[in-house]
């Protein structure tokens, strides 16, 4: 296994990746409203590049969905700051999921590793 510089989407960019539930309280239109306006607030940081929010969703009804959103904070080239989850503006947010019973849970994403079929 081995890093691929130039075959991934995030150019080499530290990640701080964000998964939660939609609140019990709004419907799903009123919770992705929600989450786009507060998540768009993230990009007051000088630090943060881009954000790619995502729904999730199982992909059969074998499979548990223990997480219905994904937020990808991609941080600027050079920036080494994941630590920017303690941010006040990302904690407030943070917290703010929490208060909602949204139940966030942040991880920093290391660097990708490319796994690629082997020619026969």
């Amino acid at each position: 296994m081995e890093s691929a510089p130039g075959r991934n989407d995030h150019g080499g960019m530290a990640r701080l990746l964000v998964m939660w539930n939609d609140p019990i309280h709004l419907s799903a239109a009123e919770a992705e409203a929600w989450v786009r306006d507060q998540s768009r607030q993230l990009l007051e940081l000088d630090d943060i590049d881009h954000l790619r929010l995502t729904r999730l969703a199982r992909p059969t009804h074998r499979h548990a969905q223990p997480w219905d959103w994904l937020l990808e904070i991609h941080l600027r080239p050079g920036s080494e700051r994941i630590a920017c989850a303690d941010e006040p503006l990302v904690a407030d947010w943070l917290r703010d999921l929490r208060l909602l019973g949204m139940r966030p849970v942040p991880l920093a994403a290391g660097e990708p590793l490319l796994l690629e079929r082997e020619e026969r």
